[in-house]
């Protein structure tokens, strides 16, 4: 994974840090919002949190059990470095929490938010409301309510290709507008939003 610096007096890109580890394809990076760990989720069925002062890797986030598939989202619950959520191939939305005795991210929560093997394509979290919305593969819409302990409660659901008549259009990402008020949705490779 590399990431690049523009130069001030010639507008050129040049490479500024390499960061090594990751076995496979990268779906998804979320910078935290201290700026302290970078997240990764992809294909290796890992999270890998890097401490960006070290350029590190901090932890690598695993299932030994192989359950959850693919890391296809990840993004900070808080405003510090302390909660990430990711959701898996696999219809899976974990969230883990970095505790101060171990100095470790800990799983919180894990919550089947979608039948095996339909993966969660986006998300977005609305941090004045304590609301996680996403996306799947197969054109679900769903909003939850995130509890202090982790747990999830469903708001709403709806379909994509019913709401859009978009049929076969995967809406590949969500983001919160308008004060978290109403969700933008993009779809893959269509143009429809």
């Amino acid at each position: 994974m590399s990431f690049m610096q523009q130069r001030p007096r010639d507008g050129e890109y040049k490479l500024y840090i390499r960061l090594s580890g990751t076995s496979g394809p990268i779906n998804s990076l979320a910078f935290a919002p201290d700026a302290k760990f970078l997240a990764s989720g992809g294909d290796d069925q890992k999270v890998r949190v890097w401490d960006i002062s070290c350029k590190q890797i901090y932890q690598v986030i695993g299932d030994d059990l192989e359950r959850w598939g693919q890391i296809t989202c990840v993004l900070w619950l808080t405003t510090t470095s302390d909660t990430i959520c990711f959701g898996t191939a696999r219809g899976l939305v974990l969230i883990y929490q970095r505790t101060k005795e171990a100095d470790q991210f800990k799983e919180v929560s894990s919550t089947a938010v979608l039948p095996f093997n339909e993966p969660v394509e986006g998300m977005d979290y609305d941090r004045s409301k304590g609301r996680l919305a996403l996306t799947s593969h197969t054109g679900r819409i769903k909003l939850f309510q995130i509890e202090k302990n982790g747990t999830l409660l469903a708001l709403w659901s709806k379909n994509w290709n019913e709401i859009q008549e978009a049929r076969g259009v995967i809406p590949r990402s969500i983001r919160f507008t308008e004060k978290g008020e109403n969700v933008a949705i993009f779809g893959l490779e269509s143009g429809v939003m």
